[in-house]
Formats: structure tokens, C-alpha cells, sequence
């Protein structure tokens, strides 16, 4: 990891090894991650106020988002310090995780019947109730 003001106890060997491989992969993204991370270490006010928090074992964990990324700097108040960087999942594996359970197939409308008015006998009813 080439981030020069960051310590090596900045950073979680989870994080750490996230950011070589984005570094190795796709070094326009690992740039925009090391930004938010950065941000996290100069301005952790600035950086508290627009990420989300999670609770984990560990504790209270941070999630910051990188702008125009899918990824996120998940950072921990004590330091503070980088656990992990991230691509968030899609909005299907996310329903995925929080489920348990395989998304939902995608329906036509078309192929879908348009809902009908209830009649008397679907509701179990004899017939329209008499007036007084």
C-alpha cells in the first residue's frame, strides 16, 4: 500500500490487502478509495457526519462512501483507523445477504392478470345484503 501519511497500525490487514489488489487492478478506483481514506485520518468529524454506522462485534463501524464509486471505507473511531474497502453489492446479492434466500425473479407485467373486483361469492357471501 503506497499511502504515504497512513501508519501501518492506520489500517487493518484486511484493508490493507483490499487496497494492493485494487492498487494492482484498477488504480483510477484504489486512488478515489485512498482519497476517502485519507479524508477519515484528516477531518473524522467531516468524515463521521457523512458515513453510516453498523454494529458489529467489534464494535461500532463506519461505513463512508467513495464518491462516484460503488465502494465504501468501512473505519473505526479508534485512531481512527481502516478495517476494509469495499465495492458494495448490487441491489440483488444485497436482498441476497440480508435474506438468506435467492432475489426474486424479475415479472412481465404483461404476463401478470389485472386484478379483478371482488364478487360476492369470492367473499364467501351470498348476495348483495338487502336494503332498509
Amino acid at each position: 500500500m503506497n499511502a504515504a501519511a497512513a501508519t501501518p497500525q492506520q489500517y487493518s490487514e484486511v484493508a490493507d490487502e483490499q487496497l494492493d489488489e485494487l492498487e494492482a487492478t484498477d488504480p483510477e478506483t484504489y486512488n478515489d478509495v485512498l482519497k476517502a481514506c485519507e479524508s477519515v485520518f484528516e477531518d473524522q468529524a467531516w468524515a463521521h457526519a457523512n458515513s453510516s454506522a453498523i454494529h458489529t462485534n467489534q464494535g461500532i463501524r463506519f461505513r463512508l462512501p467513495v464518491e462516484g464509486r460503488r465502494h465504501k471505507v468501512v473505519w473505526s473511531s479508534d485512531g481512527p483507523r481502516i478495517e476494509a474497502c469495499s465495492p458494495t453489492p448490487d441491489a440483488a446479492h444485497r436482498e441476497t445477504l440480508q435474506l438468506g434466500r435467492r432475489p426474486s425473479p424479475v415479472v412481465d407485467a404483461r404476463s401478470v392478470s389485472p386484478l379483478r373486483q371482488p364478487t360476492a361469492a369470492s367473499l364467501g357471501v351470498d348476495g348483495p345484503s338487502p336494503r332498509r
